[in-house]
């Protein structure tokens, strides 16, 4: 294996030991082209190095933290196509949002799931160009668009998800498909999104007469490495993911 798939793995690796979730084995069957379709339906992306949060509109010092999964994609189509000269992967999935209110929001809890629809580019990722057949397969990823809302909640009127690069909030990432044998490949991947989390409190709930909008970014990753190669890499040393608050 080159220097270069050590290193890669390392990152797929070790970001997950930060705070956070905490990335579990992703195993895709081979999609009959010598490599796994992406996204694969079979994992889902879990927030390392951080939380996600909404704090803009809220009163000084109270956030609402959300441990996010990125799960359940279904209805995958991915073709040739996209801005890394690879292939362009349309979508349904959806946003796991346990929420918990810090400050003067001390006690909200709530866990809301925000549908993201695919079909007709609402929801998009491009990946670059892999070798077909390698045993290992790395290669970077962009998410294009990824939104999704809800509306008419209990304590929101509104609360909107933007992000992706088409939105002017760019979200790289990179991903490495590893050959497990008898059409099995192990499957690790990360982005860094960056997000919008609008929203709009409801009149009846704990956020009445409140909204705002923040930004912020956060490595959401999927998997872990596979099987016989945890030993290379894990002395590679932790590399952070990064948030910010504005």
């Amino acid at each position: 294996m080159s220097i270069r798939a050590v290193v890669v793995l390392a990152v797929l690796a070790c970001s997950g030991a930060a705070l956070g979730g905490v990335p579990a084995l992703t195993i895709a069957p081979d999609n009959g082209f010598g490599t796994a379709t992406m996204h694969p339906s079979t994992g889902e992306y879990v927030s390392v190095g951080g939380v996600w949060n909404i704090a803009a509109g809220l009163p000084a010092g109270t956030t609402i933290d959300i441990d996010a999964t990125w799960r359940n994609f279904s209805s995958i189509t991915e073709a040739p196509g996209g801005v890394l000269g690879g292939t362009r992967s349309d979508y349904d999935s959806e946003l796991r949002f346990p929420m918990v209110g810090t400050g003067a929001l001390l006690g909200f809890n709530r866990l809301i799931t925000i549908p993201l629809m695919g079909g007709g580019g609402a929801n998009l990722t491009d990946f670059g160009p892999r070798m077909a057949f390698a045993p290992l397969q790395l290669f970077p990823a962009d998410l294009r668009r990824m939104q999704g809302q809800i509306l008419g909640d209990p304590d929101f009127d509104l609360l909107r998800v933007t992000a992706g690069a088409e939105f002017g909030l760019p979200s790289p990432g990179q991903s490495a498909l590893t050959d497990l044998g008898a059409g099995q490949w192990n499957v690790e991947s990360f982005f860094d999104i960056t997000y919008r989390i609008d929203f709009v409190g409801s009149p009846i709930g704990a956020l009445a007469g409140l909204s705002g909008s923040t930004t912020g970014t956060i490595r959401m990753q999927l998997g872990v490495p596979a099987p016989g190669t945890l030993a290379m890499v894990g002395a590679a040393g932790l590399i952070g993911a990064r948030r910010r608050r504005r």
